[in-house]
């Protein structure tokens, strides 16, 4: 059972799918302080829906067909 508000925060792998990237690129986001999330008692990160939706806009990610068309930040 879902936690109140958890469809807030989304994980590594939705981000990607949000992004169209892999969940790799999105822990380097993060390591690299680009992409700000927190860390769950064992130890997953989770991203705030509405930072992950101003990242993509700010970079041009997601949200439309980008057919095979790839942005590196």
């Amino acid at each position: 059972m879902a936690r109140a508000g958890s469809e807030d925060r989304l994980s590594t792998a939705a981000v990607a799918r949000m992004l169209s990237v892999t969940p790799a690129t999105v822990r380097l986001w993060a390591n690299k302080g680009l992409l700000n999330s927190t860390t769950t008692p064992g130890g997953h990160r989770r991203f705030e829906r509405t930072e992950v939706e101003d990242f993509a806009n700010r970079f041009g990610l997601g949200g439309e067909d980008t057919s095979g068309v790839r942005v590196l930040v």
